[in-house]
């Protein structure tokens, strides 16, 4: 995304319906006291660093879905 970050876009996502459940998925190594400013409402646990594997991606997903 040229102009916006995953960050920042889960920060609107949030803004705009608080409630929603998002899971980060990104190349780069994301220390929890990053994310706990950047997105207090998000557990470390819901970031999935890549390369992925596809068994974390679907507990992941399934995790979210159960969730919703």
């Amino acid at each position: 995304m040229p102009e916006l970050n995953g960050i920042a876009l889960a920060k609107m996502m949030q803004e705009i319906k608080p409630n929603m459940n998002i899971l980060i998925m990104t190349a780069f190594e994301i220390h929890a006291n990053d994310l706990k400013a950047s997105l207090p409402t998000i557990n470390y646990g819901d970031v999935l660093i890549k390369p992925l594997k596809i068994d974390k991606v679907c507990s992941a997903v399934k995790k979210h879905l159960q969730m919703a």
